[in-house]
C-alpha cells in the first residue's frame, strides 16, 4: 500500500507540473501570436507609401539622406563639433533642416574637410551658420548668421565695459528685430514688413557709427602686419561688413533668428562623444553618424527610432529624396 500511495504522490506531482507548463506554454503562445501581430502590422506599415496609401511624400523611406537631398531646400543649417577617433580629434560637420538631417565625419576642419565630404558645394539656397570663414568660402550661396552668438557677444562686452553702451543698444535693436519679425511672420497679410524693418536697419546703422566713433582703430607701431583691431572693433567691424547676412532673418520670413537647429541636431553626438571617451576606429564612428542620421531624419518625419531601424534591417529603407 505504501508504494501505491508513494506511486500516486508522484502522479499527482507529475500532473501539477504538466499542468503548470501548460500554463505557461499557453501564456507564450498567447505572447508569440501578439508578437506576430505586430510584426505583420510593421510589415504592412513598411509597404505602405505615397503611392498606395494615404502617407505623405516625406515618409516614403528612411535612407541616410545626402546633402544632395537637401540641394532643393531654400534653408540649411550647418555647424560642426568635435569628435574622439581612436584617440585623435576629429570634426564631425552637420548640415540639417526641420525635416533632414546629415552628418559627416572629417580629420579636417575647414574648407577642405567641406570640399572633401561634398558640403555645400553646389547648394543654392540660404545657409545658416555662425561667423566661421570657412562657409563663406564652401559655397557661393547666400549665407546668415545666428543671432544668437551675437547676442552672446554683445553680453560679454556690456557686462565687461559697461563703457560700451552700444553694446546693450544693438543687443535689444537686434531683439526687436526678432520680435518683429517674428510677428509679421505670423501676420504675412500685413504689408508694412519692409518700411517697419528699414526703420529698425536705420537704427542699426546708427549704433555701429555710435560704436565705431567709440573703439577707433590704434594707430599701427610696426612697419608688418595688419592693424591690431582686438575683439570689440573685430565684432563691429563683422556687424558692419556682414550687415546682410546678420539681418537677413529681418527681411526673409524663412530664415530663423538662430542656428539652434544644428546645435540640436549636434547635441546627441556631443553627449555620445563625452559618454564613449572616444571611438575606437574611424570606420566605427561613420557608422555611428550614418545611423544617428538616419533616426534624426526620421525623429523629424514623427517616425520612431525603432521603426526606422526595424525597416533598415529589412532593406527597405529609401528616404525618397534626390
Amino acid at each position: 500500500m505504501a508504494a501505491i500511495d508513494e506511486l500516486l504522490e508522484i502522479i499527482k506531482i507529475q500532473q501539477k507540473t504538466i499542468e503548470n507548463l501548460t500554463a505557461k506554454l499557453e501564456e507564450t503562445n498567447a505572447k508569440l501570436e501578439k508578437a506576430n501581430a505586430r510584426i505583420a502590422e510593421l510589415e504592412e506599415q513598411l509597404h505602405k507609401n505615397s503611392h498606395n496609401s494615404s502617407k505623405p511624400p516625406s515618409t516614403d523611406g528612411y535612407e541616410k539622406p545626402s546633402p544632395k537631398s537637401q540641394h532643393k531646400e531654400p534653408v540649411v543649417h550647418c555647424d560642426e563639433t568635435g569628435l574622439a577617433v581612436n584617440g585623435k580629434l576629429n570634426r564631425v560637420h552637420v548640415i540639417c533642416t526641420p525635416g533632414l538631417t546629415y552628418y559627416a565625419l572629417s580629420e579636417k576642419r575647414g574648407q577642405k574637410a567641406m570640399d572633401e565630404i561634398g558640403f555645400l558645394a553646389q547648394y543654392k539656397g540660404i545657409v545658416v551658420h555662425d561667423f566661421w570663414n570657412s562657409y563663406f568660402k564652401a559655397t557661393e550661396a547666400e549665407h546668415a548668421m545666428c543671432c544668437a552668438h551675437i547676442l552672446r557677444e554683445l553680453t560679454g562686452i556690456f557686462e565687461n565695459h559697461p563703457e560700451q553702451k552700444w553694446a546693450r543698444e544693438m543687443y535689444y535693436e537686434l531683439l526687436s528685430m526678432c520680435r518683429a519679425a517674428d510677428f509679421y511672420n505670423q501676420n504675412p497679410e500685413i504689408y508694412s514688413r519692409k518700411f517697419y524693418m528699414d526703420c529698425l536697419q536705420k537704427r542699426y546703422d546708427a549704433i555701429l557709427e555710435e560704436a565705431i566713433q567709440q573703439n577707433p582703430i590704434s594707430e599701427q607701431t610696426g612697419k608688418r602686419g595688419k592693424k591690431k583691431k582686438g575683439k570689440i572693433r573685430a565684432l563691429i567691424d563683422r556687424l558692419l561688413t556682414h550687415k546682410g547676412e546678420v539681418c537677413r532673418f529681418a527681411n526673409n520670413p524663412l530664415v530663423p533668428f538662430t542656428n539652434n537647429q544644428a546645435e540640436r541636431d549636434l547635441r546627441m553626438v556631443k553627449m555620445k562623444n563625452k559618454v564613449i571617451g572616444t571611438f575606437r576606429s574611424e570606420q566605427g564612428a561613420k557608422d555611428f553618424l550614418t545611423l544617428k542620421s538616419l533616426t534624426s531624419t526620421a525623429a523629424k518625419m514623427g517616425i520612431t527610432a525603432f521603426d526606422a531601424l526595424f525597416s533598415l534591417f529589412l532593406g527597405q529603407f529609401a528616404l525618397g529624396t534626390e
